[in-house]
């Protein structure tokens, strides 16, 4: 993936300047132009959720589950998204947790991802 003189920024550097460049096609590597490291653009929201946004959760949350074929995707309106990790295709829109459900994949089953039904709110 990287050449023998690659050297990974290291430290603290401060905020980024944002990219100048425009944003990749879905499934094109590109290249960081502050850290140069790949970059990978997994999904797109405009023709596969109809939501503004797709992304990974939050930095604790695993995105990838346990052997690493599937990723976890949520949308503006709480909805979570299931994803071929190395098709970049989308399987479907999970039915049973909701924004508030934190979800979290089991770490040895790929199979199983756990959450708390209902969002955690009182029946």
């Amino acid at each position: 993936m990287y050449g023998s003189s690659f050297t990974p920024v290291t430290g603290y550097i401060g905020a980024a300047p944002p990219p100048t460049t425009s944003r990749p096609a879905k499934g094109v590597v590109t290249r960081d132009p502050n850290f140069k490291t790949c970059v990978i653009r997994a999904t797109n929201h405009a023709t596969e959720t109809s939501t503004s946004f797709a992304k990974s959760h939050y930095a604790r949350r695993q995105a990838f589950n346990a052997d690493n074929t599937r990723i976890l995707v949520y949308t503006h309106g709480g909805a979570w998204h299931l994803y071929d990790a190395n098709t970049l295709a989308r399987i479907r829109t999970l039915s049973g947790p909701t924004d508030f459900s934190e979800p979290q994949w089991d770490p040895k089953d790929p199979r199983i991802l756990y959450y708390i039904p209902n969002g955690g709110a009182p029946r």
